[in-house]
This record gives structure tokens, sequence and C-alpha cells, in this order.
């Protein structure tokens, strides 16, 4: 039987910049919601589209969007666990799988963070989307922290930055919520006003 309390809350936006992983941690932490990673439902390297001869990540063909809409189906039904693929980044292949179980309290609000998390047939079970929407310096600023050299700025330009300007309409069309992000702005403050409101819309 579903779970009418079970909520679903899906936060998008490009792959650096927008501190969604942060944010979504910082929720988990203040017990405003279980975090649900979707890294784990990349291909292995030999499915990830190429540009140029490098691998483009940010295409959804590189992305298992049925395998990760199960499971977001089947935690919108009530169901106690669920098994989420374990991802290596270094092998670039999937390695195991890992139990994912929703706590009796915190797990009612369910928190996924995905740059693929508007796309179907996963946006149609979202009760909540949220769109995350970094200044493009700070996508470049961001990555290069995070990655350090191994960041190109071949790949920024000919793929992270192509991806991003064709994305950005289309989840600014199916979000709920857009939370605009500058220089000036850490995940804390992002946090505090998703935390807002998902309390007013789904209050406990």
């Amino acid at each position: 039987m579903e779970s009418s309390e079970r909520k679903i809350i899906v936060v998008t936006g490009p792959s650096a910049g927008s501190m969604k992983s942060t944010t979504a941690d910082l929720l988990q932490d203040t017990r405003c919601a279980q975090r649900l990673r979707g890294d784990g439902f990349y291909h292995g390297l030999e499915s990830v589209p190429m540009v140029d001869g490098m691998h483009n990540w940010e295409d959804s063909r590189a992305f298992d969007l049925v395998g990760l809409s199960y499971v977001v189906r089947a935690l919108k039904k009530g169901v106690s666990y669920v098994e989420l693929p374990a991802y290596s980044r270094q092998q670039h292949a999937r390695i195991g799988v890992e139990k994912f179980e929703p706590d009796a309290v915190v797990g009612k609000r369910i928190l996924l963070d995905s740059i693929f998390g508007f796309h179907d047939p996963v946006r149609q079970y979202a009760d909540l989307k949220v769109f995350i929407d970094p200044e493009e310096s700070l996508i470049l600023e961001r990555r290069r922290m995070r990655q350090g050299s191994s960041y190109t700025d071949e790949y920024h330009e000919k793929i992270m930055l192509p991806s991003v300007r064709e994305m950005r309409p289309i989840w600014q069309k199916h979000a709920d919520v857009v939370i605009s992000v500058s220089h000036d702005m850490s995940s804390a403050d992002i946090a505090a006003q998703l935390a807002v409101e998902i309390e007013r819309r789904f209050p406990r």
C-alpha cells in the first residue's frame, strides 16, 4: 500500500557549483530530510557518450534513469528498504549494492539530489522539485576546488557549460522552487531556505 506520509523531494542543478550534495547532507544532519544519493546509477565507462574524445558525464544517456525511478517509486510506496548500486568513481563501474533504509521519522521526507532528477521517469514521483541555480562562474570555481587540475578548460567549455545552458530552461520549467546561488552564499544558506520550504509544504 502506498504511504501518503512519505514525500519525495528532488533537488537538481549543475553537477558542480550548485552545492546539492553539501546542502542535502546538511538537511539530513538537521533531520529535515533523509538523503538518497543518486550518483550510483551511472553506467560503466563504456556506456558514457563521448564528445571530442572526452566522456560526457552530463549526458543523461550515461545514467540509469529507469533504475533510479524504480527505487524512487518503491520508496514513495512505503517500502522498508531498497538496494542501491555502489559505484566506484575510480573504476567508473558498479562494484556492488548498498542497502538504503528510510528512518521512521526523518525518512518520511526523502531528498534525492541528482543532476538528472527532473528527467522522466524520475520526475513523476517527486512531491517537490527544487532547482539550485548557481552563477556560471561558480560552476568552474567549485569544480576546480573539487577536482583540481584534472578538470580541464576543454571539458568546461565543450561539455559542462553547453549542458547547463541547454538544461537550465528545462530545470526552470519543471521546478516548484528555484534557489539562485551567488558567490556570497554558502550551502548552509541554501539549506536554510530549502528547510523552510520543506517544513511549510510537508509539516510533521
